[in-house]
């Protein structure tokens, strides 16, 4: 319990060897969307309007993967981002995270898929 009272619900999610804290009180990613090419792909979402929000994190995995793999070096501060370095003939997973100043992250959007041509 914190210092005022609430209950704050912490979990962790694995993503690619390394465990990322997500907070259920935090607004997730909703509207996640994504279009395919030959190797990249763009993903775009909906924004999250919360006041210490820093940015979002896409992750992805291909369908024959089992964990999620970061896509970009730091946090987005658009609600877009283009995946690239993908494989083509290949479908994808993508889901986003937002990111906050307390150093936490929202658990992970619902998933959207595509295939690389």
């Amino acid at each position: 319990m914190n210092a005022k009272g609430l209950f704050v619900v912490v979990a962790c999610v694995l993503v690619s060897g390394m465990a990322v804290a997500d907070n259920e009180g935090h607004s997730r990613p909703k509207s996640v969307y994504s279009v395919c090419f030959t190797d990249s792909a763009l993903v775009s979402w909906s924004s999250v309007s919360e006041w210490n929000l820093t940015g979002y994190n896409v992750f992805r995995k291909a369908s024959s993967e089992s964990n999620y793999t970061l896509s970009n070096p730091s946090p987005v501060a658009e609600t877009s981002y283009l995946v690239t370095s993908l494989s083509s003939a290949t479908v994808y997973e993508f889901r986003v995270t937002a990111v906050y100043d307390d150093g936490l992250s929202s658990p992970m959007s619902d998933p959207t898929v595509c295939s690389t041509g």
